[in-house]
């Protein structure tokens, strides 16, 4: 194997010439001198633990050669580490089959060069739940995760879903991602591409606490809220911020409606009776219900068997038109 075309052909080399006489011992061969080149092998990344097969065998990096005749044929394949991910190859003389982008490729050795392996790290996503202290957790490509901050390491542009799973006590309020974009991140299931890396935050709020409470006490009045009818009191319950909540009363047939007071939430219908709110803030809703009073004046007595005309007047106090007398 030789480097220089000037070095090739038929090369006598003899090991012992001796003349004796009539004697003479020849002890020579010839060797037939082939063109051939060295070719350099190397990684663009130092510090993995990716492994460059030339041939099926692995080669001493950063940076190894071998020599070949002209016209071998030389298989490249590569074992890449984890957390990186295979680009292309590179030659400055050598054309790669099938091309460059295929990790299992080949090259027939036309003169001496490098070639070069270039990988690319992959993109590590991190996961964030703010506040960390809820139970909530996240569904990743069907994968569930409740532990973090947790970092996953993809390929470069894959597709990401990602969706909440929330703690009772909290509401979803976004996602947010300091490097990638997100495609609806104001809905609890979302995707994204891992282009690079990027923190992806789940940002939840504290729900809402509702009380309810009547006034006076001890009446057989209940309440309809959203649907479900409640006759204990004081009652509590959390409710999302962006859900409507309509209140109902079902007042004591003694008594009649008077008022809703809240501390914190706006009431929408203001002092009507069915009213509703958006439960924004935490908050104390209160029914006021009066008690219904009659007062009867005019003639005292009443004969059924009197000729004479009558008048009583009957007067409703805390009620409301029309009435039902019996």
């Amino acid at each position: 194997l030789v480097f220089n075309p000037l070095d090739t052909g038929l090369v006598l080399k003899s090991s012992s010439f001796v003349i004796d006489g009539c004697d003479t011992l020849f002890v020579d061969s010839m060797v037939n001198c082939r063109l051939g080149a060295r070719i350099y092998y190397a990684v663009n990344i130092g510090g993995t633990t990716s492994d460059l097969l030339v041939d099926g065998f692995a080669v001493n990096l950063p940076l190894d050669s071998a020599d070949y005749f002209l016209d071998d044929l030389v298989n490249l394949s590569a074992i890449i580490d984890p957390a990186y991910e295979f680009v292309y190859w590179s030659s400055d003389n050598h054309t790669f089959l099938p091309n460059a982008n295929f990790l299992n490729s080949s090259f027939v050795v036309n003169s001496s060069d490098t070639i070069i392996l270039h990988l690319f790290k992959k993109p590590s996503i991190t996961y964030v739940v703010d506040p960390p202290t809820t139970s909530s957790s996240m569904t990743i490509n069907g994968s569930v995760m409740n532990v973090f901050p947790t970092t996953i390491v993809y390929p470069t542009n894959q597709n990401v879903n990602i969706s909440a799973n929330l703690d009772p006590l909290y509401g979803f309020e976004t996602w947010h991602a300091d490097s990638v974009a997100l495609m609806q991140p104001t809905s609890s299931t979302t995707s994204f591409s891992a282009s690079n890396n990027a923190t992806v935050t789940l940002h939840l709020y504290k729900k809402p606490t509702i009380t309810y409470d009547i006034d006076p006490p001890g009446t057989t009045t209940s309440i309809n809220i959203n649907g479900n009818i409640v006759s204990v009191f004081p009652y509590s319950e959390t409710v999302f911020k962006e859900d409507l909540n309509t209140i109902i009363p079902i007042v004591d047939p003694n008594f009649v409606f008077g008022s809703w007071r809240a501390d914190s939430n706006t009431l929408l219908n203001g002092s009507a009776m069915i009213n509703s709110f958006y439960g924004e803030y935490n908050d104390n809703i209160l029914l006021t219900v009066a008690q219904m009073s009659v007062f009867i004046s005019g003639d005292i007595e009443v004969c059924d068997n009197d000729t004479a005309g009558a008048q009583i007047k009957v007067s409703f106090k805390h009620g409301t038109p029309p009435y039902s007398f019996v």
